[in-house]
């Protein structure tokens, strides 16, 4: 199993995200802001970092998933209009995304 940070600030969301991650076995963090995702990320060393890109400041997503990917493997969880994965993310899942596809992506990732 995967250590996962999940980046999100809807506190629902990473409630949701974070119990299905941790029933199937990952080891799980959770961050609210870019900010408190870098000093997670720094202090825990995760696997996989699953982020919003629409984080208190917009350039905050983008910005975060090029600092981070190169260190970890990033996945944009978003409803954003986007095609591809920003610079530094390896893969983009569009919300909503049922449970079995964010699993499935961590374990490709992981």
């Amino acid at each position: 199993m995967a250590r996962v940070l999940v980046v999100e600030d809807d506190a629902a969301q990473v409630d949701l995200r974070c119990m299905v991650l941790k029933k199937a076995g990952h080891e799980v963090a959770r961050a609210d802001s870019a900010a408190s995702a870098r000093k997670s990320f720094r202090e825990w060393r995760p696997q996989v970092v699953i982020m919003d890109l629409k984080l208190p400041r917009l350039a905050d997503g983008v910005d975060l998933a090029r600092e981070l990917g190169g260190d970890a493997r990033v996945l944009v969880l978003t409803g954003a209009r986007l095609d591809d994965p920003p610079e530094g993310a390896a893969r983009l899942l569009k919300k909503p995304c049922s449970s079995g596809v964010l699993l499935r992506t961590i374990a490709e990732l992981a």
